[in-house]
């Protein structure tokens, strides 16, 4: 077998030069990068970068932290910086104290604003912080003390007026504020830089509650605007008050809604709003003194630092209430000329629809009054529909300080019927009009009642319904008159007859303080005769003892009932008959016994 080699045959005409005459030659990449004099420059360069990225940048970014938290007073703050780039820091579980805590904390900046010592933006994920100013994490740091023979230092000059935060922009992502009571407040938005104005847009929204915030604010804080609307139930601004202030003299039986809009600049500071408070949601009652559930309040305040500040508030429709006392459509105008301590124009006017006070109500009323600088409160006038009637008091000083307050209610054309249907429903009912003067003395929960006359300007009527207060007089006028035991029969039946359905012509109630601690005695005096029968003509005089009890009971008043020294059963009245102590009036008819007068013992 032969073996036999072919070699391809150049054209003997082909050139020198030709390509296929050419050596092959190798690639770029290897040809300037995979040579040892440009392959170790590089990879010095790439292990520079890795070494300050991985090793040098999070231990200056960990050192800059550390600095920047002793610098805040948070010396045993703790973090742990996850991811550094040339654009970004990533740090996480930020811990400031056992109740502030930050998830994630994102810084993004340029290369060129790290050396300006300032960040493009942080972004706060997560966080939890307490807004309890008894739990802040910050420790003040004490200066050292210098040596006594070092003179002072020159002061420094004032650095300009102003905010100048190292940020263009601020977020807030899933971040909340706890509440002294544990309540949590969820809070995102952002604060932001725009060329020498700062702009913040904050919102709330958790459990029906909505908040937001929004507005401008110049670099100098010299002038800005802020706007604040939304929804908060009464609940969380309870929460809010105590965090902050502790116990609230005041609260919100219900939802607040509504806005407020404030703005200063060199003239001073002009805030306005409309607040509304709602029906009540479901959730906790406020343990506040003053509750307010309903009602529409507009408010408008100005204050700067040549004249005194000035807020003038409007309520309409407003419902109130105290433990001691409730108000409904209350409407009117107060001007407040100082806050420290609060004082208020002269003459303030208020009305009511209805007061309820324990178990009186009172119906469309008004209050002049006005707050004096020492925080007195002078109640100029006061009136009030009763009972078809109306009382009234003027002049009446409330001490800012506490203490005593002495009144004298003026009662006018009382109903006779409804003031027996309040006070005496089982014992009698009556017809006609009764007006008087009554002193009352308020310290405290004690109220204590002055001597007063109540009496009936014209006639009426008078239904005695309890025949055992009538049967002692009847029985006491026939053994005093009587000369013979039927005679003493029909004297009683008389009696009895007439003061179950008595006729008046002369009715008043004088109250008497008691001694020795006795309380007040109600001696109650009619003249007149009965209306069917004999019509036996009969001056009755009823002494009711302890009748300040059964005022204060109607009140609500039951530390005043407890302080007091009450009967051993409730007043009642055990009256009895006597001959009259004056000259009998007219002659009675042959069938009318003489006329009568019933003296009333006091009742135990």
């Amino acid at each position: 077998m032969t073996t036999m080699s072919v070699k391809a045959a150049m054209p003997a005409n082909a050139p020198a030069n030709s390509p296929a005459n050419a050596p092959r030659r190798r690639p770029w990449w290897r040809r300037w990068i995979v040579r040892p004099r440009v392959l170790v420059p590089v990879s010095l360069v790439v292990a520079a970068v890795l070494l300050c990225q991985f090793v040098l940048m999070p231990r200056i970014v960990r050192d800059r932290v550390r600095a920047v938290l002793d610098a805040a007073g948070l010396p045993r703050a703790t973090f742990r910086v996850a991811r550094v780039t040339l654009r970004a820091t990533d740090i996480r579980d930020l811990r400031l104290g056992p109740d502030h805590h930050v998830d994630h904390v994102r810084v993004q900046y340029a290369v060129a604003d790290l050396w300006r010592g300032r960040v493009d933006r942080v972004i706060l994920t997560g966080a939890r912080l307490s807004a309890d100013p008894a739990k802040l994490p910050m420790k003040p740091r004490t200066p050292a003390t210098a040596a006594s023979n070092v003179p002072p230092p020159p002061p420094a000059t004032a650095p300009a007026a102003g905010l100048d935060l190292p940020l263009n922009d601020i977020e807030l992502r899933d971040c909340a504020l706890i509440l002294a009571d544990a309540r949590a407040v969820p809070v995102r938005g952002q604060v932001g830089r725009s060329g020498p104005w700062y702009w913040f847009d904050l919102h709330s929204a958790a459990k029906g509650d909505r908040l937001s915030a929004s507005g401008k604010v110049a670099q100098s804080l010299r002038h800005g605007s802020a706007e604040m609307e939304g929804s908060l139930a009464g609940e969380l601004i309870d929460s809010v008050v105590r965090t902050y202030a502790g116990a609230p003299a005041a609260g919100i039986d219900g939802a607040l809604t509504g806005g407020v809009r404030v703005s200063w600049d060199a003239g001073g500071v002009d805030a306005r709003g409309k607040l509304e408070v709602l029906a009540r949601q479901a959730g906790e009652a406020s343990a506040a003194k003053l509750l307010v559930s309903a009602g529409v309040f507009e408010g408008v305040g100005h204050f700067d630092a040549i004249s005194r500040p000035t807020v003038t508030i409007s309520a309409r429709g407003a419902a109130l209430a105290t433990p001691e006392l409730s108000a409904q459509g209350v409407s009117g105008t107060v001007t407040l000329i100082d806050f420290a301590p609060p004082a208020t124009a002269p003459r303030q006017v208020l009305a009511a629809e209805r007061l309820k006070v324990g178990d009186l109500e009172f119906a469309n009323g008004s209050l002049e009054f006005e707050v004096t600088a020492p925080g007195d409160v002078l109640v100029r006038q006061t009136r009030w529909d009763w009972l078809g009637g109306s009382v009234a008091a003027t002049d009446v000083r409330l001490a800012g300080a506490g203490g005593p307050v002495s009144l004298t209610l003026h009662a006018r054309q009382l109903e006779l019927s409804r003031l027996l249907e309040l006070f005496a429903p089982e014992k009698a009912s009556g017809q006609g009009k009764i007006s008087g003067d009554i002193p009352v003395t308020i310290d405290g929960a004690r109220i204590e009642f002055g001597s007063g006359q109540l009496s009936a300007l014209s006639g009426g009527q008078v239904q005695i319904k309890d025949a055992a207060a009538i049967l002692p007089s009847a029985e006491a006028a026939a053994r005093a008159r009587a000369d013979s035991p039927s005679q003493a029969q029909q004297i009683k039946r008389d009696i009895t007859e007439a003061l179950g359905d008595f006729e008046y012509d002369q009715l008043s109630a004088r109250l008497e303080n008691a001694p020795a601690g006795g309380g007040v005695v109600a001696r109650v005096r009619m003249k007149g005769r009965g209306r069917t029968g004999a019509r036996q003509r009969i001056n009755y005089e009823l002494n009711v003892n302890r009748i300040d009890h059964l005022l204060k009971s109607y009140l609500g008043v039951q530390e005043a009932i407890n302080a007091s020294q009450p009967p051993a059963e409730a007043p009642q009245a055990s009256p009895a008959l006597q001959p009259p102590a004056e000259a009998p009036q007219a002659s009675p008819a042959p069938h009318e016994p003489p006329a009568t007068r019933a003296a009333g013992k006091e009742a135990s």
